[in-house]
């Protein structure tokens, strides 16, 4: 979200004098530097290898390697007033790139491998953790469109507890329904017909509460770990390879490492969903 301000910012600033445009570009630079190039390296460690499309990939890292150049040619322009084409230039990349992030990448991550971002939430409160700038939780309100007339207010992860917070006890108990019903509270949409929470997080054991809508489904994909379907409510297909299988409320199932398997809700459905990865025991 910060990265959005910032690009606003820039293009607010790029048509006034040299002094608004220099405040801008030494403001941008302080969070480049401290939170928007770290989330750059961060995104193509951690994303860039769940998504298998070249375009997808090949535009991330283009479109990353095009924002860092401007920033440093932005950053070496200050001192002689702040170049504000290249201002405005590099504000509507990067909010494009934002917007474009959020409305393709993620969502074909979300297709591909629909259980990755909850396996990745206990890196996100480690990184959050080192990187205090990070965390999407604090509200930021922003001025975004073509007129910069209209308001808005946003806040990541649903106002949640951070996850940090939320795997620090020695031991967890959930009420899965309780827990479903929250899902359902949130104010945020859907993504693809479902909601989803990570429960726990350690390393080596992601446990994650699944709701999804009547018809909506979670595409084949395999994790590297053994993964548990439970099913709590409703009644779910699972297919693996060539085989289909229902699972009512109350039925498990267990499938080994590497075994590709998608998940389809014939009602509205809630589902528990483990994954052990092998080797990894409890390090704390």
């Amino acid at each position: 979200m910060s990265g959005l301000v910032q690009a606003r910012n820039l293009r607010r600033a790029s048509p006034l004098d040299a002094a608004s445009r220099r405040r801008a570009i030494e403001d941008f630079t302080r969070v480049w530097d401290t939170e928007i190039r770290a989330h750059f390296d961060d995104e193509e460690r951690l994303l860039l290898p769940l998504t298998r499309d070249p375009a997808l990939r090949r535009r991330l890292l283009d479109e990353h390697g095009a924002i860092r150049a401007m920033a440093e040619a932005c950053r070496a322009s200050a001192a002689d007033g702040a170049d504000p084409a290249m201002m405005d230039r590099l504000g509507a990349l990067l909010h494009d790139h934002i917007r474009w992030e959020e409305r393709e990448y993620f969502e074909a991550v979300q297709r591909e491998h629909p259980g990755a971002l909850a396996e990745l939430e206990h890196e996100a409160a480690g990184i959050e953790q080192r990187r205090p700038g990070s965390r999407a939780r604090k509200m930021l309100t922003w001025l975004d469109g073509p007129d910069d007339k209209g308001a808005s207010t946003m806040s990541d992860d649903r106002q949640r507890t951070p996850p940090a917070e939320r795997f620090a006890a020695d031991h967890l108990v959930f009420d899965l329904r309780e827990e479903a019903a929250a899902l359902d509270a949130e104010h945020s949409p859907t993504t693809h017909g479902h909601r989803q929470k990570t429960l726990y997080k350690r390393p080596g054991l992601t446990v994650a509460l699944f709701v999804l809508d009547a018809g909506a489904a979670l595409h084949e994909h395999a994790a590297a770990g053994t993964v548990t379907v439970q099913a709590i409510e409703g009644s779910l297909t699972l297919t693996v390879g060539s085989h289909t299988h229902r699972l009512a409320a109350g039925g498990l199932m267990v499938m080994a490492p590497g075994i590709r398997h998608g998940v389809r809700a014939e009602s509205r459905a809630v589902f528990l969903l483990q994954v052990s990865l092998p080797g990894q025991a409890r390090r704390d």
